[in-house]
């Protein structure tokens, strides 16, 4: 299964949970605080004498309170996008449901988020999941009527130019859709800095942009047995 670690069933297991949460209300404590993420993280995951995995996933699950209703604040529903033109980070959705379609971990995060543990480190390998995820993923683009779609993929990623080709040829099966597929030297800049909705669970782009839709987490709802780690409650908007 694609994100997955031989020690992910004992580190993530119903023993280890009291543990991670326990460690997440810390670190958000800490972050509210303003403590140095690293150096935030660094002290907790020493505290409880974390694993490395269980570290990332701390990383990846918590933002603070404060950032998290920020973020929030900005997530648009479905039903928003309609006509609008939506840029969305390629790999990093992807990834994401990859990941749980194969039955590996994804993280239920404090910002509302899901987020895979995956770690790419440079590199991507399609795996037998990848069609349908794109399928998925047009799919809720056709149903929410989004407008011009652009996707911007990590040239620096190797296989890059494979996920492109997938995405494009994804295409065929949604002739509504208005998709554009880009190759870019830096996606987190340039989504940080476009005035339409964006779709990512990259922190640094929702810390920037102007409106976002949590696309990940709406698809994967629908689906039944997804390993879903859940170490800090989402702090949800005020009209929910």
């Amino acid at each position: 299964m694609k994100g997955f670690r031989d020690t992910d069933r004992t580190d993530f297991d119903a023993d280890h949970m009291p543990l991670l949460q326990r460690a997440s209300f810390e670190l958000s404590w800490l972050l509210d605080r303003g403590y140095p993420k690293d150096s935030a993280r660094d002290f907790v995951g020493d505290r409880y004498q974390l694993t490395k995995r269980q570290r990332l996933l701390l990383a990846r699950a918590v933002a603070g309170t404060v950032a998290a209703r920020q973020r929030i604040a900005k997530r648009l529903e479905p039903t928003e996008a309609a006509g609008r033109h939506v840029s969305i980070d390629g790999f990093n959705v992807i990834v994401t449901l990859e990941v749980a379609l194969t039955g590996g971990p994804i993280v239920s995060c404090q910002d509302s988020t899901i987020r895979d543990i995956a770690g790419m480190r440079g590199t991507y390998h399609p795996c037998d999941e990848t069609t349908q995820a794109i399928s998925m993923l047009y799919d809720y683009l056709d149903k929410a009527g989004a407008g011009d779609v652009d996707i911007l993929v990590d040239a620096p990623v190797s296989n890059s130019g494979r996920l492109r080709s997938l995405l494009i040829d994804g295409t065929a099966a949604h002739p509504d859709l208005n998709v554009q597929v880009s190759l870019e030297r830096d996606v987190d800049a340039v989504l940080s800095s476009v005035p339409h909705v964006v779709i990512t669970s990259d922190s640094m782009i929702l810390d920037h942009c102007t409106s976002w839709l949590n696309a990940a987490k709406d698809i994967l709802e629908t689906i039944d047995d997804v390993w879903t780690i859940r170490p800090i409650s989402p702090f949800l908007r005020s009209d929910q």
